[in-house]
């Protein structure tokens, strides 16, 4: 569970970094866009994002938390995948906000239900342990990362379809992360798997 758990949330942080830091130094270096400007897409993104953080979150509770958490990777890397960005690369603020905004709601949709999903996946012995070992060490890995692999990306092959690519990468290793994972939104669920 912990590794599956580790890969889960790298690789959600990743996007999630890729959009709110490396962004913001592609969108000032080499979109030429002013530090400020960049900073306030990603701030009114967040913003943005947040109701849908909780409706999600909301949702898993009743629908459970694998699908939820799914249908955010599959639409995180289709946002990855083209209007990330395309959007972004416009340097009009409009459309990097919209950029911007739409990634950090697709990643919402992970972040809502993943610290119920990371702490339902351990026994309540080891339910603390297991789900922060899991959460830090992806966190690291993933997203610490993403940055200066995005970096490294666009330095070596000129483009932005290079991370985008590497955005979609990390959003399928998420969703078969999950796929893998049982379902343990309910007591029943979390009872025969033994973790209640």
């Amino acid at each position: 569970n912990n590794g599956t758990a580790n890969d889960s949330v790298g690789t959600a942080n990743g996007t999630f970094y890729i959009m709110i830091i490396y962004a913001v130094a592609y969108g000032a270096s080499t979109l030429h866009v002013a530090r400020n400007t960049i900073l306030w897409a990603v701030l009114l993104g967040s913003v943005f994002s947040t109701p849908f953080l909780l409706l999600t979150a909301k949702l898993s509770d009743r629908v459970g938390r694998r699908g939820v958490f799914m249908a955010g990777a599959i639409l995180a890397a289709l946002w990855s995948a083209w209007p990330f960005f395309h959007l972004l690369d416009t340097a009009s603020f409009p459309l990097m906000f919209a950029a911007i905004a739409g990634g950090l709601v697709f990643n919402s949709t992970m972040y809502g239900c993943q610290a119920a999903m990371m702490t339902e996946l351990f026994s309540t012995e080891f339910r603390y342990s297991g789900a922060s070992m899991g959460y830090q060490i992806g966190a690291i890995c993933g997203g610490g990362f993403a940055p200066i692999i995005a970096t490294a990306l666009f330095a070596h092959y000129h483009t932005s379809s290079a991370i985008a690519v590497y955005m979609v990468a990390l959003c399928l290793i998420s969703l078969l992360s999950v796929f893998l994972l049982a379902e343990t939104h309910s007591r029943k669920h979390r009872e025969e798997l033994g973790l209640a």
